[in-house]
């Protein structure tokens, strides 16, 4: 999760994280952090190739460029045999549903879309002198706009009320003039798309499951609401804990 979501949360949680540099430790086999980069490196590497041969597909370049995705981010998945009984065949049949996804939706796309950039970085964002950067997963480009695309290991439904792709609209409006026409997260763990989207067209292009109450423009109003208070807590170094937040305590490693 994105620095910004976390001080939504709680101010304290981003405070410990991000500020103090502490993690919570699970003792757990598997890593999801790891898994995260195996499949982030994959599509990476995937649209790449894509962009140099338009008539490879995803499901092709799945296959293809697994295994060396896997030595690179998460060897231990193959050379574990904990692992690799059941977590890696289901990590990578979860990678080859988001493969056939993204065939689909590229069947949709076709022609309209300018150009994809993945690990896109943005411009530095400065608010009331704090700055604000980061890098997207991928964004794809058109005539009047962007989309802005992450990719997460479980369910995209759960982070429709995330804020770190309204903040990277923000920042591409505010530092390259950028329109951005939707964003959304793809999930591996139900292989589908949930998001904003400006245009029913482009909704239906990317074929989101969902069509949520709030707007695109609703949604970046809310981040740079948080985005302004963020940067008044760090020229403060003020961080309040949000304690009516249940969900943020009942998960939070730093009660104590």
């Amino acid at each position: 999760r994105s620095s910004i979501d976390d001080f939504s949360a709680c101010p304290f949680l981003y405070r410990c994280e991000s500020r103090y540099g502490l993690r919570k430790r699970f003792p757990l086999l598997y890593d999801p952090a790891r898994a995260g980069n195996l499949l982030h490196k994959l599509w990476q590497d995937a649209w790449k190739q894509r962009e140099q041969d338009r008539g490879l597909t995803f499901a092709k370049l799945c296959d293809d460029l697994w295994a060396a995705a896997l030595a690179d981010k998460y060897s231990a998945l193959a050379s574990d045999p904990r692992l690799s009984k059941r977590q890696l065949p289901r990590l990578r049949e979860q990678a080859r549903s988001v493969a056939l996804l993204m065939d689909e939706m590229e069947n949709g796309l076709a022609g309209s879309r300018l150009k994809s950039e993945c690990e896109y970085k943005l411009p530095e964002l400065e608010i009331d002198g704090v700055r604000f950067k980061g890098t997207a997963d991928r964004v794809d480009f058109y005539d009047d706009g962007v989309v802005i695309i992450d990719y997460k290991s479980n369910i995209s439904k759960s982070h429709m009320q995330e804020l770190q792709l309204a903040a990277y609209a923000k920042v591409l409006k505010e530092m390259l003039g950028l329109n951005t026409l939707g964003f959304g997260w793809i999930g591996h763990r139900d292989a589908k798309l949930n998001g904003y989207f400006a245009k029913d067209s482009l909704r239906a292009a990317y074929l989101a499951v969902s069509k949520p109450r709030q707007s695109v423009n609703e949604r970046i109003a809310a981040a740079e609401e948080v985005m302004v208070k963020m940067a008044e807590a760090v020229k403060a170094g003020v961080y309040p804990a949000r304690y009516e937040n249940k969900d943020a305590c009942r998960t939070c490693g730093f009660q104590t």
